[in-house]
């Protein structure tokens, strides 16, 4: 027998400056992760300034965690920056993001 653990939820905050975590400053943003896989990740719960330099940030901190591709649903009707709109259910729009595209990897 053999156990393995695998990480499956986080959160994500973005802050002004890059010691602003350290020093507990308030954050700009903050989103909610799920992985589906080792190279996958659903985004969900963002709240904050979502400029665009905020989500390459979330972007890259994916990317360097494994992630290559993430999904995010959008009320119907708004866009995700990056996203290719992929779903319709309801009253969301799911969008899926290629990370090596946006990246440039």
């Amino acid at each position: 027998m053999a156990a393995k653990y695998s990480q499956v939820s986080g959160i994500i905050r973005t802050y002004e400056n890059e010691d602003s975590y350290e020093k507990r400053s308030a954050y700009v943003s903050v989103v909610s992760v799920i992985w589906t896989s080792e190279n996958r990740a659903v985004l969900f719960g963002a709240h904050g300034e979502g400029q665009k330099q905020n989500i390459l940030d979330v972007f890259s901190e994916l990317y360097a965690l494994g992630a290559r591709t993430v999904e995010m649903s959008r009320a119907k009707g708004r866009r995700m920056p990056f996203g290719v709109l992929v779903r319709s259910e309801g009253d969301e729009d799911w969008y899926e993001i290629n990370l090596d595209t946006v990246l440039k990897k």
